[in-house]
Order: C-alpha cells, then structure tokens, then sequence
C-alpha cells in the first residue's frame, strides 16, 4: 500500500510539473527559408539579309506592373526584388540586356510567401524593302534554395524563365524546383520580311513559400520530469 501511495504521488507531481512547464517554458524555435533568383541575358547577335540593311530596329522594355506580392504571417518576412530593363533600350548588333528576379523569405512561426513576375519584351522591326535574319542568344540562371530545420515544416523555390512569339516557344518554363541550378543558353534566327514587326515575349520569374510552427519546449521538458520522478520513486522501492 506504501508502494502504491508513492506511486501515485510521484505521478502526481510527474502531471504537476508538466502542466506547469507547458505554460512557462518557451517554444524550441524552428525555421524554414527560401531564395529563388532568375536571371537572363538576351543578345542581338546579328542581322543579315541580301544587303545589309540600315532600317531595322531592335528595342528591349521590361515590365513588372501588378507582377509581385509579399505576405507573411506571425515570426515571418517575406520579400522580392527585380532588376527590369525600364526604360526601354534600342540594341545595336552585339548588345545585350539584363533581367533579372528574386523573391526570398523565412519564417520561425508563421508563414512567408512572395513572388516577382516580370515580363521583358523584344520589340524587332523591319522597315527595310528586304527580308532580313535578326540572330538572337541567351543565357539563363536560374536558382532555387530552401531550407527547413523542423519536420513539419514546408519551404519551396521556383525560378523560372520562358520565351516565345507568336509562332514559337524558344525556351519553355524552364525552372527550377527547391534546393538546385539550372543554366540554361541557346541562340536562334528570326526571318522578317519587308515592313514586318514581331514582338519576343519572356517571362524572368521567381517565387517561393516557408512555413514553420515551433514545437513548445514544454513538451520535452514533460518528458524528461516525468521519467526523472518515476525514476526517483524505482529508487526509493528498491530502497
């Protein structure tokens, strides 16, 4: 009976102590993060056609309105940042431009989120009497990195750049996906005739997600109280 009456004593105070730590103790901090950064060169490597003609033009605009967003909640920051060719730029042959898109964030408790949507438009025209090549190169970067130190938590990271007209898709959503880098380059041509203008459309994008809910320390501190007192009370009966 004496036994017994320890027992439940000791796991009385085993219960007392954690509900005691659960309200005191601090919250064991956990994180997640994310960086997503997508970067792309664009040249205008040549323009040929029967003569070389002086009457073409190449011009390079970027835009980025209603393109971005950053929300975080709780023990949160989220953020994006872009580099955008604003205003535009006329390229002569071997000119090149650069855009580029980052959108980055972490979170202890809470949640981040953020993206940077940008587009870059290549305006070319010919307004020549002769049909002419206008030869085109890219370079491409595009990284993604997150980290998550608690399970349960979630982090994820797109980079992503796409190119097309109204033809042809020349380089299709090449991304990125959480912790890795991408290059991505080619070169291709683009026949006009006589007085035609076509529009290259290329998306430079990133975006990313965190989310982290801290485990309360409380509850290894009611652990480690718990077998701590039955500990004590198998002691004092083999005493």
């Amino acid at each position: 009976m004496k036994f017994l009456n320890t027992d439940l004593h000791t796991l009385t105070a085993a219960l007392t102590f954690g509900a005691l730590s659960i309200g005191l103790a601090p919250a064991a901090m956990a994180a997640s993060s994310y960086d997503a950064t997508a970067e792309l060169t664009f040249t205008l490597t040549d323009v040929t056609g029967n003569q070389i003609a002086s009457d073409w033009s190449v011009s390079a605009l970027g835009d980025y309105t209603a393109c971005c967003f950053a929300n975080d909640s709780g023990a949160a920051t989220a953020a994006f940042d872009f580099n955008v060719i604003d205003p535009a730029v006329s390229l002569s042959i071997g000119d090149a431009v650069t855009q580029t898109s980052n959108s980055s964030g972490s979170a202890s408790n809470g949640f981040a989120d953020s993206a940077a949507f940008t587009e870059l438009d290549i305006t070319i025209t010919n307004d020549s009497s002769q049909a002419l090549t206008f030869s085109f190169s890219y370079d491409a970067i595009l990284s993604g990195l997150t980290t998550v130190t608690a399970p349960g938590d979630v982090a994820s990271a797109e980079a992503a750049v796409f190119m097309e007209d109204n033809n042809t898709i020349y380089a299709d959503a090449a991304s990125t996906f959480g912790n890795g880098e991408i290059m991505l380059f080619g070169e291709f041509d683009l026949a006009l005739d006589p007085t035609e203008m076509m529009v290259i459309s290329i998306g430079v994008d990133s975006e990313g997600f965190a989310e982290a809910v801290p485990v309360p320390a409380a509850v290894w501190l009611f652990g480690s109280g718990l077998l701590g007192l039955v500990g004590i009370a198998r002691r004092r009966k083999a005493a």
